[in-house]
């Protein structure tokens, strides 16, 4: 059951990735004023933030360079 579960979950969570991620790009400041594009964008790329899975630390004494990967994906993803 939980292997059942986990598996549709983590499809659910695929495809809201996928969502945000074109919401992003379809983005346009439009007829909006500055400050409410501003905070649309925001508020995309931290619900892209929240649903996204982050590697962890595999070594258990930071030796593994898990930050800078960390910042290299995160840099990578807004570049798309």
């Amino acid at each position: 059951m939980w292997i059942n579960l986990k598996k549709h979950y983590t499809v659910a969570n695929a495809l809201k990735i996928h969502q945000l991620k074109v919401s992003l790009v379809e983005c346009e400041q439009g007829g909006m004023d500055v400050v409410d594009y501003y905070a649309k964008s925001i508020d995309l790329w931290s619900e892209l933030g929240n649903q996204m899975q982050f590697p962890r630390c595999t070594c258990g004494k930071c030796e593994c360079g898990i930050g800078d990967k960390l910042v290299k994906m995160v840099e990578e993803e807004k570049a798309h």
